[in-house]
């Protein structure tokens, strides 16, 4: 599934770090899995978001869940289950360029 441009611009004007956008993109576009905290984040684990956070993200975890409750895609955050269900899709290879 491809986030639209509105989605990804919203990351901005919550103030997710463009070093984390990737990831997010990745996670819905391709089915790669986020690092730990991203991945506590998406199956809402609180503690383990806190515990994994660095002190950027930390003070941005109410901007990351914002994001995530207005914009991403239904079902595919909010629990493990979720998370996993999102990554068991069957993701387009991305198209290689021909020269």
């Amino acid at each position: 599934m491809k986030l639209n441009q509105k989605s990804i611009d919203k990351m901005t004007e919550y103030g997710i770090p463009e070093r984390m956008q990737g990831a997010i993109v990745r996670y819905y576009e391709r089915g790669l899995r986020p690092g730990h905290f991203l991945t506590a984040v998406i199956q809402n684990d609180l503690s383990e978001a806190v515990r994994r956070a660095d002190e950027e993200n930390v003070r941005l975890l109410k901007e990351y869940v914002m994001w995530f409750y207005n914009w991403a895609p239904h079902g595919s955050w909010g629990s493990i289950g979720n998370f996993v269900r999102w990554l068991e899709q069957d993701f387009d290879e991305p198209e290689e360029e021909v020269a």
